[in-house]
């Protein structure tokens, strides 16, 4: 014969629909009076928050082929997360499961290289959520963000030269229409097995509209005849790094 009262003593009516409660403790208190006098007792009401993750708590930076995808998240409320994921497109993953703590708003899981071998992309897609500890669900409904697997830089076949040259003179190699060098700066090594010394760098090389070019000094040839130079590595700050590049440029040193 008592009534329950909010945590503003307005009096409720019991069942209590909690439907529209956002997530916290809520107070409800029962009271009893009556000729044999009054009692009342607290009773506290948790409501768990579901777990949630939007597209926007997403971001996924380019990775190089080779290389593992950090899936980042943040804006996400602190907790132990299982979170289920499947990847569709040029790289293909069924549904797998990953934990991951979310600490700050913040936190994040890998892909290994091994599942993102093919160069392009693909959407991952996010499939529920639950809190490891209140076990809490949610089913998710278009979360998904892209990974792109990015080619590692490559000088493809008639885009670079060297041209013959007289003895004490440099020797320039010229890139021309090399169309999948992203407009940059780039650094190479190579070799030269009859020079002196036998490997060098390039410096900084400014490409533009897949054109450049950079110098070898006259000095590392001591000898007119035939000579070659083997780019062995491209290096990039922005793009992918290829440190085990292989093209042979034949080229003479004329008197």
């Amino acid at each position: 014969g008592g009534n329950w009262l909010d945590s503003t003593n307005t009096i409720i009516v019991n069942p209590i629909n909690v439907n529209a409660l956002a997530s916290g403790t809520y107070n409800y208190t029962y009271e009893v009076t009556n000729s044999c006098g009054d009692d009342e007792q607290l009773v506290q009401l948790e409501i768990l928050p579901t777990p949630e993750v939007l597209t926007s708590n997403v971001t996924i930076a380019p990775i190089c082929i080779g290389n593992n995808a950090t899936i980042q998240f943040s804006g996400m409320q602190d907790g132990n997360y299982t979170i289920n994921y499947s990847v569709l497109g040029v790289n293909n993953i069924t549904t797998q499961s990953e934990t991951i703590t979310i600490t700050g708003g913040l936190g994040s899981f890998n892909i290994p290289s091994t599942s993102l071998s093919n160069i392009g992309t693909s959407t991952i897609t996010f499939e529920n959520i639950a809190n490891t500890v209140t076990n809490c669900t949610a089913t998710l409904v278009n979360v998904t963000s892209i990974i792109e697997v990015k080619p590692l830089l490559d000088i493809l076949p008639n885009v670079i030269t060297v041209a013959n040259v007289c003895l004490g003179t440099d020797v320039t190699v010229v890139f021309t229409n090399a169309t999948n060098f992203p407009d940059g700066t780039y650094q190479f090594n190579y070799t030269i097995p009859t020079g002196n010394p036998t490997t060098g760098n390039s410096g900084d090389v400014l490409i533009t509209a897949g054109n450049g070019q950079f110098t070898i000094p006259a000095a590392l040839f001591t000898t007119a005849g035939n000579h070659s130079v083997t780019i062995t590595g491209i290096f990039a700050t922005n793009e992918c790094s290829n440190p085990n590049e292989s093209i042979i440029l034949n080229f003479v040193i004329e008197t």
